[in-house]
């Protein structure tokens, strides 16, 4: 089974380290659960800009190269790799291919070949990662955000979402809800998603 994986907020918990080093920069207290939307401009009362300057500066920080793995994320990749194929499906701008090369070279090494860089934050990227599963007929789609896990679904792609304080509104029927990768790990293999006699029709 070929199966998507998101990046950030996924594989990795980027927000909390970006907030951590938001906040001391700019002597604020923003936690996790305040996060009800990408858009954390609307958050933190600044510019659109502004945010993503601050989203580059923390991506040229040891903290930001050091982020350590999602909790079980390595285990569950592990035990899945047997059976399956991963794709890693990231929004982030083709400026950090570079560290996010390394990081995933480090942690998910069986991962690398697969590695894409899509255009739904950054247009001079690829394509959007509801039509990159499409492309690479893509069947499970691990994601966090809102807008991404929905236009996943509404391609017919079943997607298992992060829960996330930033998208407690979504809802569709191709989308299943999981607290982490511990449960997703569960519920792919309980709903027998994995196959060890699939083959992706040419």
């Amino acid at each position: 089974m070929k199966i998507g994986i998101d990046l950030d907020e996924v594989l990795v918990n980027t927000f909390g380290s970006f907030l951590n080093y938001y906040n001391s920069k700019h002597k604020t207290n923003f936690q996790i659960q305040d996060v009800h939307s990408y858009h954390l401009w609307e958050i933190f009362g600044c510019s659109r800009g502004q945010v993503i300057m601050s989203m580059y500066q923390f991506q040229n920080t040891d903290l930001f190269a050091n982020l350590p793995p999602a909790e079980q994320a390595e285990f569950s990749i592990a035990q899945l790799s047997r059976k399956n194929e991963f794709y890693v499906l990231t929004s982030r701008p083709e400026i950090c291919r570079g560290q996010t090369e390394t990081w995933i070279a480090k942690h998910f090494p069986l991962l690398l070949q697969n590695l894409y860089f899509t255009s739904d934050f950054h247009p001079n990227n690829s394509k959007p990662k509801s039509g990159l599963c499409l492309d690479l007929r893509i069947e499970l789609m691990l994601e966090d955000a809102p807008r991404y896990a929905l236009e996943c679904a509404e391609a017919g792609v079943k997607t298992f979402l992060f829960d996330k304080p930033w998208n407690q509104e979504v809802s569709h029927p191709k989308i299943t809800r999981v607290k982490n990768w511990q449960e997703a790990l569960k519920e792919i293999t309980n709903t027998k998603l994995i196959n060890p006699n699939f083959t992706t029709p040419l």
